[in-house]
């Protein structure tokens, strides 16, 4: 007994030690997450290969974000005064865009009268120059892009209560710091501004997904604690499975946020609530199979070293083969080819590690507690047998049809009630306390649905497309495509060193 006791004290304080290394060792997971932990599609795919093309493209755009200014008077019109204050702060901004790592900016037309004669089906109508201007339409991209009357009056909502401004900014800032820098520049008397774009988006979806990490952590715990309880009739079990499940829980996520930190390991916002909750689930499980087994052994009149060996050996192997079996599953998906999936193997260093502490630390406590551990029930056969899982499994196995009939009965009413569609729009996943998000509704309320996010087409040939032929095809797309959407609300037409490029904001 002794021997048991100074082996396993030695390993529980090693753990412990470990653990506390772990949490002064830890990266911050939201810095982690805003660097490594971006959704990325593999570079096959079509999107993909259209980003390389635009950051090769001739405006020197690449590696930029697409960022709107929004300026709202609410319901009322923007009158004259305010006009002239808009484009006084927008003059300013552009004159310090290397203060702010701005690379294109897009004006919307002071001009209220042209703002407002816009017809609904706005769209813009350049003509695609000939050959002979085509040889300076590269140098002059930026201005064309810049100067565009067509796109600037349509930065202005045809109720006349809002206007916007599109800009093109580097990423030598985080997000964070680039809608702070920005917002503080864009502020203006008598009108709110705000600043949204995907990546103010999702970054603000990141700080959504770290608020709701700590109350789905504690949501969680309180669960655990209710149902342990309820289970066992003791206020001790509980506290030793959740101590052996967060002592693992704290270190796995060490390994996994230091592995991201150095190694680049695969990473998103979706990995440590995954680990969170999977591990709590199955440390509980796990918890009540060696618990369970260790009640039995102590009925059968074995004293608590016996107990804990045979529990430990006979839960040990069902816990053993469920982990290695979720451990497989969870590596595999590092073959995946998709950032999203692949970031779930993390999963799978948490199952690992849970499975060491978890044979290690409960059956140290229950050696060490014994009947204890049941405080405050001491009826070792409480609850051996439970009266209504009997009877529900005994006739569930007699009348399989009419359990599964039962089942899809009281199942009905929670699908019709769950109405939600699936959307992969992140800015569904935050409240409006979130400028990005309030920015990204104004948008939305005022101007086409693709103004948030324009799509943008590019087209790269092994020959020279500046000659009427092929720009007289390129316009038959442009055709083609705002017959299909029926609106086409917005064109942008520029050129690189060898191809010109189409960006249209389609609805």
């Amino acid at each position: 007994m002794n021997k048991f006791f100074k082996k396993y004290i030695g390993v529980i304080i090693a753990w412990v030690v470990v653990a506390i290394a772990a949490i002064f060792m830890m990266p911050n997971s939201f810095n982690l997450v805003a660097s490594h932990g971006q959704t990325s599609l593999p570079k096959s795919a079509q999107s993909q290969v259209a980003n390389t093309l635009k950051n090769n493209w001739g405006p020197k755009l690449s590696h930029t974000r697409q960022v709107l200014v929004v300026f709202s008077n609410g319901k009322a019109k923007l009158n004259d005064i305010q006009r002239n204050q808009i484009n006084t702060t927008l003059t300013t901004l552009e004159n310090k865009k290397d203060q702010f790592d701005i690379k294109n900016i897009v004006k919307p037309s002071v001009d209220s009268a042209a703002a407002v004669s816009q017809p609904a089906n706005a769209q813009s109508t350049a003509a695609a120059p000939s050959s002979s201007q085509s040889s300076a339409a590269s140098s002059g991209s930026d201005a064309m892009l810049n100067n565009d009357p067509s796109v600037s009056a349509e930065l202005n909502s045809k109720d006349g209560t809002t206007m916007i401004a599109q800009l093109n900014v580097g990423k030598r800032d985080s997000v964070r710091q680039m809608d702070t820098k920005l917002k503080a520049a864009v502020r203006t008397a008598s009108v709110k501004t705000y600043i949204t774009s995907p990546d103010s988006l999702i970054n603000d979806t990141q700080h959504a997904t770290e608020a709701g990490l700590g109350k789905t952590e504690i949501i969680a715990i309180v669960i655990i604690l209710l149902v342990l309880i309820l289970l066992f009739r003791s206020l001790l079990i509980p506290l030793v499975s959740l101590i052996s499940t967060g002592v693992a829980y704290i270190i796995s996520l060490a390994i996994v946020l230091n592995l991201v930190s150095r190694y680049h390991f695969p990473f998103s916002n979706f990995t440590q609530i995954s680990m969170l909750i999977l591990l709590l689930g199955l440390g509980t499980d796990f918890s009540i199979l060696l618990i369970n087994e260790f009640k039995k052994q102590l009925r059968a009149g074995k004293d608590q070293l016996e107990a804990t060996l045979a529990a430990r050996r006979n839960a040990g192997k069902t816990i053993l083969i469920s982990s290695l079996t979720l451990i497989v599953l969870f590596s595999l998906l590092g073959f995946a080819n998709y950032s999203l999936y692949e970031s779930l193997v993390g999963v799978a260093i948490g199952i690992l590690v849970l499975l060491l502490v978890l044979m290690s630390f409960t059956p140290f406590f229950l050696f060490f507690m014994g009947e204890t551990i049941f405080w405050p029930s001491s009826n070792l056969e409480a609850h051996n047998y439970s009266r209504s899982w009997g009877f529900l499994s005994t006739k569930s196995a007699a009348h399989p049809l009419i359990a599964l009939i039962i089942a899809l009965i009281v199942a009905t009413p929670f699908v019709f009630l769950n109405q939600k569609h699936l959307n992969h729009n992140d800015a569904a996943e935050i409240t409006q306390k979130y400028p990005s998000k309030k920015g990204y509704q104004i948008v939305n309320q005022h101007y086409a649905n693709g103004m948030n996010a324009p799509v943008s087409i590019y087209i790269k040939s092994d020959h020279s497309l500046r000659d009427q032929t092929d720009l007289q095809q390129i316009e038959t797309i442009t055709r083609q495509l705002r017959d299909q959407t029926k609106r086409y609300s917005q064109r942008k037409f520029g050129y690189g060193t060898s191809w010109p490029t189409i960006e249209a904001t389609l609805c």
